[in-house]
């Protein structure tokens, strides 16, 4: 069958087989087939820093981490009615 055909008719992957057997070479799948992504532990990240003059900086360095904008948030208003 032409790839092209192959292409066009729907799937569902399941990733976490997927990725298992791509990773096991099964079928003769290479582990190039693999992305991996990276991301920063925001979590992490805010409990080490601090906002100083609207900019992130890590308290132990007082290095300025570029990359994030603080944005000022709007105050809130919350009304509670007894319905």
């Amino acid at each position: 069958m032409d790839w092209h055909l192959i292409s066009r008719q729907p799937r569902k992957f399941l990733s976490g087989i997927l990725v298992r057997d791509v990773r096991n070479g099964r079928g003769g799948c290479q582990k190039e087939l693999i992305k991996v992504k990276k991301s920063v532990d925001k979590r992490k990240l805010k409990s080490q820093a601090k906002i100083v003059g609207g900019r992130v900086i890590i308290e132990k360095t007082g290095e300025v981490i570029e990359g994030v904008e603080v944005v000022e948030r709007g105050e809130k208003f919350k009304v509670k009615t007894n319905d």
